[in-house]
């Protein structure tokens, strides 16, 4: 009790020096503004008037100089949901990226009612850190079948979107193509959050590839009788598509275990999101079970028809 109450009391006088500047702001704005370990700032975002059924919102943390030792802190508050990232980002303990981006799950939003976004930035650094930060609403969220999108992707700033089925398809495949042959992940997880959307968490949650040029996972996204009986359900709903591309080939050559180079030897590179890649993303249907059992069941009821018609023939050609 005595070490808590003596903590609480060195602690105190640094919680009272900080200043906190909390500020109103608009989405789609670029902001600006100056943190130091004395003094921090809240941002909230009362949006109002949303016609769609949930709000989608891309945070971009522009951070020149931060330090690996002394990083910006983002701190997100939803209503239902709080997250978190630094700036810069560090991947590998070698290449570290200054400019920041991420997807936050989606809000529900009630009709008729606002909802309150908060963005918090502070950082333990002694100096003065800059940063530049934008609320982006993203409208094209959810994913269309058979329209392809494009777009860019960058270690940094990975990348997610929606596909909800629809009631008469059961199954579909997730298509990406690139000229670009660097190496990135593409993943199906379930629709909940949080969202596994970093280099070190997103092979292990949902099904993933790893794709250089081309890449698909096919899955079935619906309960019919049919996959019941042979095979569970595997995304109730629908499931995010995440598009993570790797600050390093390594995870699609192998190399990395084969060549296990220590990173004290390694100069660190700072990098300002040079490394990218250009992803045409499809959803395109799948012909289900139905589709190969018929033709299959036709070729073989033929065959046993015509097996059938020579056994017949053959016995009656022999009773006479």
């Amino acid at each position: 009790m005595r070490a808590a109450l003596h903590y609480i009391y060195l602690i105190a006088p640094l919680i009272l020096l900080q200043v906190t500047h909390s500020r109103n702001a608009p989405l789609d704005v670029v902001i600006s503004g100056v943190v130091a370990h004395d003094s921090w700032d809240s941002w909230q975002f009362d949006i109002a008037n949303v016609t769609t059924d949930d709000l989608v919102i891309r945070i971009h943390v522009e951070a020149i100089n931060a330090s690996e030792r002394y990083p910006l802190l983002v701190v997100i508050k939803q209503p239902h949901e709080v997250s978190s990232f630094e700036v810069p980002v560090v991947i590998n303990e070698l290449i570290v990226y200054k400019n920041v981006s991420r997807t936050l799950c989606p809000i529900p939003v009630q009709p008729g009612l606002s909802l309150t976004l908060i963005v918090e930035l502070s950082t333990f650094a002694a100096e003065r850190i800059g940063y530049r930060f934008l609320a982006e609403s993203i409208f094209h969220f959810d994913l269309e079948l058979e329209t392809p999108l494009q777009l860019t992707i960058r270690p940094a700033q990975p990348m997610y979107f929606r596909y909800r089925f629809p009631v008469e398809l059961g199954s579909v495949a997730v298509r990406v193509v690139s000229d670009d042959d660097v190496c990135m992940i593409l993943s199906l997880q379930n629709l909940q959050c949080p969202i596994k959307d970093s280099s070190d968490s997103v092979q292990n949650a949902g099904l993933y590839q790893t794709v250089t040029s081309l890449g698909a996972i096919s899955t079935n996204v619906r309960e019919t009788l049919l996959t019941y009986l042979v095979q569970a359900q595997q995304y109730p709903g629908g499931f995010f598509v995440v598009l993570v591309l790797m600050a390093t080939d390594y995870v699609c050559t192998g190399m990395e275990r084969l060549v296990p180079f220590p990173p004290e030897f390694r100069p660190v590179q700072f990098m300002p999101n040079q490394r990218s890649k250009n992803v045409t993303l499809v959803v395109l249907p799948t012909p289900n079970r139905w589709d190969y059992i018929l033709p299959i069941s036709g070729a073989f009821s033929f065959f046993l028809l015509f097996y059938l018609a020579g056994i017949i023939f053959i016995c009656v050609d022999i009773s006479r």
